[in-house]
């Protein structure tokens, strides 16, 4: 092995273990608590997965609340006698094969799929410029959301990003005819196109809108469709090679569809998803096991996430791409220019490439860039808001650009070399500063939370029995987990004195009441009348509250 590429690998052994220790072990404190309502109905899900019903779990409410619909956290859905998820199934899926080979494995699926993910990434790049390639898998990895959604590691978007890269990594390769490659080489390329395809659209089928338009402009820069002085016909082995990655992406396209209607039933029409079911507590059924729901028309306009509104898409524009990331973007925008001065691809290549850029960019904004995200419970503008996540399909251009940039300043004669490295390691410290301590959403934050979290939980199972209700306005995620009915947000006043009358204990998770007349205000103590705390943490306290059939 030559000093070079003995450097290389160390290099990127160190990387691999600081991505990791960032991705996993910096924050990862618990498998069983997580930050978000997402990620706990995704774990919860998955332990609780078979293959009979699919993915349901039973309320756990008394037979005299059964009729109660929205007695559950924010990413489930009451479907007549069971809970079902809100969101796509192939998240919980995939997390449920792994927990099947061990307790907790599930959470470490995204950050090692997303560090493999650099080996495709660096491959597709490669033949642009080898410098390039390596400063943007160093700036994709460190990229400040890519590090958080690696913390987060059940939400599926960054899982999404790492399997289109292998996608079209190897939909590329399909398309090449190169005389090299052994037959099993050529179809283990054709699988891997396949899974990496299939699993994109089964964790999340909304991405397929710029997913498909980049494996067509993979495939046809392969087979030289890009190019008029080497365009051919595809050969009998090439069509082969697509028809097997087509047929393996289609079929796991089916078994999330299998999936989807095991768990929802046949009532939701004839490809059923959860964000559309309403919330209902019907349980007259034939069997115990029936998922009971009323299929609903929806017009084009509410078939989309979040509507039309301009307004607030330039809103989030502005807030996150012009502010927040406004040196990431800027960098990106710096490096288009200077890449277009380049000549690394024909004309034609190159407008393609920009084209599907292009789309892929306005896309991700007019579907995801609709809404006001108030995931952080004061509104602030923050790293881990939900705009940020739909849009990490846009990361690895990002990183793209700003590598362009930097490979520029390389090439400067004078220090260039200095400048560059410089330029590396002033913007990777920036993007691990900035994923790790910028605001209440970073990863030593969310670790502070988490281990909060785990003592909130202990004392809960120490003083707390079976199927107890706790409501809470948002820290359901807390209790989720466990043997309790966790509600959240919070019900409305006619469900609160249906709960009042009931057979089973309530509790109410809440900031700490600092007088009488504080807690006269709150909505819960006004119909319950009287709250004793059970135990105070900093600035919260769970209440018991008095029910005349609980005891």
């Amino acid at each position: 092995m030559t000093r070079s590429r003995l450097s290389a690998l160390i290099v990127i052994c160190l990387g691999s273990v600081l991505f990791l220790w960032l991705g996993t072990v910096l924050q990862r404190t618990t498998t069983d608590l997580f930050a978000s309502p997402d990620e706990t109905a995704v774990m919860r899900f998955a332990q609780s997965w078979n293959i009979r019903d699919g993915f349901r779990v039973a309320p756990g409410l008394p037979t005299d609340l059964m009729d109660i619909a929205g007695l559950h956290g924010r990413s489930l859905v009451r479907d007549g006698a069971w809970l079902v998820p809100v969101g796509f199934l192939g998240m919980p899926l995939i997390v449920a094969m792994l927990e099947r080979m061990g307790s907790g494995f599930g959470v470490y699926f995204t950050p090692l799929l997303v560090l493999s993910s650099a080996i495709p990434l660096y491959l597709l790049i490669r033949s642009y410029r080898r410098r390039v390639a390596l400063f943007t898998v160093i700036f994709y990895l460190s990229f400040p959301t890519v590090l958080l959604y690696s913390n987060r590691a059940l939400f599926p978007n960054l899982p999404v990003v790492a399997c289109a890269l292998w996608a079209l990594w190897a939909w590329r390769l399909i398309g090449e005819n190169s005389s090299d490659r052994h037959a099993w080489r050529e179809q283990g390329i054709a699988m891997i196109a396949g899974m990496a395809t299939g699993l994109a659209g089964l964790i999340r089928p909304t991405e397929l809108i710029w997913i498909l338009p980049w494996i067509g402009f993979a495939l046809a820069a392969g087979l030289g469709l890009l190019d008029a002085k080497r365009m051919s016909r595809p050969t009998r082995a090439q069509w082969i090679r697509i028809m097997i990655a087509s047929i393996i992406a289609i079929g796991i396209g089916c078994i999330g569809w299998w999936v989807a209607r095991q768990t929802y039933g046949g009532s939701h029409g004839l490809i059923p998803i959860g964000y559309l079911i309403h919330d209902q507590a019907n349980i007259a059924s034939s069997t115990a096991g029936a998922a009971i729901g009323a299929a609903k028309s929806f017009t084009l306009v509410q078939l989309l996430p979040f509507g039309i509104h301009p307004r607030t898409l330039w809103t989030n524009i502005h807030a996150y791409l012009f502010t927040s990331f406004g040196l990431w973007v800027g960098c990106a925008l710096i490096g288009v220019i200077i890449d277009l001065r380049r000549t690394w691809m024909n004309h034609r290549q190159r407008g393609w490439f920009y084209l599907v850029t292009a789309w892929t960019v306005c896309s991700l904004l007019f579907l995801y860039g609709q809404s006001v995200f108030t995931d952080n419970i004061t509104g602030q503008v923050t790293l881990g808001n939900s705009f940020l996540r739909y849009l990490l399909p846009v990361a690895p251009l990002i990183a793209f650009g700003c590598a362009v940039v930097v490979d520029a300043i390389c090439a400067r004669q004078l220090r260039g070399m200095i400048l560059g490295v410089f330029a590396v390691t002033l913007l990777v410290l920036l993007n691990i500063v900035t994923a790790d301590a910028r605001d209440d959403e970073g990863i030593l934050r969310t670790r502070y939370e988490l281990r909060r979290y785990q003592v909130i939980r202990l004392a809960t199972d120490e003083q707390l029995s079976h199927g107890s209700v706790i409501l809470s306005e948002r820290s359901e995620k807390i209790f989720e987990s466990g043997p309790y009915v966790s509600v959240s947000p919070i019900p409305s006043s006619a469900t609160l004195e249906r709960l009042q009358l009931g057979s089973v204990p309530v509790y109410y998770f809440t900031r700490t009441f600092t007088s009488d007349v504080d807690a006269s205000a709150d909505p819960v103590i006004g119909v319950f009348g009287d709250a004793i705390p059970i135990f105070h943490l900093q600035n919260e306290t769970l209440y018991a509250l008095p029910v005349k059939g609980a005891y």
